[in-house]
């Protein structure tokens, strides 16, 4: 199922609270196996190259912070302006 047909379904209550938990929990688990996949290759750069592992932590820091500058108005003005670029 793609994310527009399940926003859809959604919206339209197709779907059961249920439903929306599972494909969470999935949703959870697959970024969970990524983390530990992005972990061990992590590891084993490190052993080539040791600024990596550095990287890979800063970068986890990071993500790990909300983020507080995302606002529905910034998402507007940023569209606007990528179209404004096509012409």
């Amino acid at each position: 199922m793609d994310i527009r047909q399940l926003k859809t379904d959604a919206h339209d209550g197709k779907l059961s609270v249920d439903q929306l938990l599972d494909i969470v929990e999935k949703q959870q688990k697959t970024i969970e196996k990524h983390e530990a996949t992005i972990r061990r290759l992590t590891e084993r750069l490190a052993q080539y190259e040791p600024e990596a592992r550095r990287e890979f932590t800063d970068r986890k820091a990071d993500a790990e912070k909300p983020s507080e500058s995302y606002s529905m108005e910034a998402e507007c003005k940023r569209r606007r302006q990528r179209k404004r670029r096509r012409k």
